[in-house]
């Protein structure tokens, strides 16, 4: 009697045991990401996984409207879609220019003079950093349709975005 009491005692320590939920873990499961966590056992949505081509541009100012005379912005939000840091280079240059006008871009921090069409400064993007670190300017004198578009690149990969200003 003893032993099966005792079996029995075992028995419902085991199923008890065993019926406990396990702690979540929550991170990325995802091998292929940046920030994959072996030991989750819940994906928690945050993978970060890299792409070919780590320069991303997630948002850019496709059409910019102004006046004869102003300074017209176009905004560019990059994210580095890489695992590693990311060294960032930028130019810029008209597409069938026209009409006479000038043009400038900061890259970062830095912005570079009217007309200056290389980036002097390199700017550097830690892995999956994203903000609006490019922004292109023009100012005409003329009304009309300009565009530029602007490359931004690292030593092998490079991403280019056409802008239009549309100058009344």
């Amino acid at each position: 009697m003893k032993k099966l009491f005792f079996n029995l005692f075992m028995l419902v320590c085991l199923l008890l045991f065993t019926a406990c939920p396990q702690d979540s873990i929550f991170g990325c499961m995802n091998a292929d990401a940046c920030n994959y966590n072996p030991e989750s056992n819940e994906d928690d949505g945050t993978c970060q996984v890299p792409l070919e081509n780590p320069i991303e541009v997630i948002f850019y100012d496709q059409e910019v409207v102004g006046s004869v005379g102003e300074e017209l912005t176009a905004h560019i939000h990059v994210r580095n879609s890489s695992c590693e840091n990311l060294i960032l280079d930028a130019s810029q240059s008209p597409v069938h220019p026209s009409k006479p006008f000038v043009a400038k871009f900061c890259l970062g921090d830095i912005c570079y003079d009217w007309g200056t069409n290389e980036a002097a400064v390199k700017l550097t993007l830690e892995s999956f950093e994203e903000g609006d670190y490019f922004q292109g300017y023009i100012q005409a004198n003329e009304p009309g349709t300009y565009e530029m578009t602007y490359s931004l690149f690292d030593d092998s990969n490079n991403t280019d975005v056409t802008v239009i200003f549309e100058v009344n």
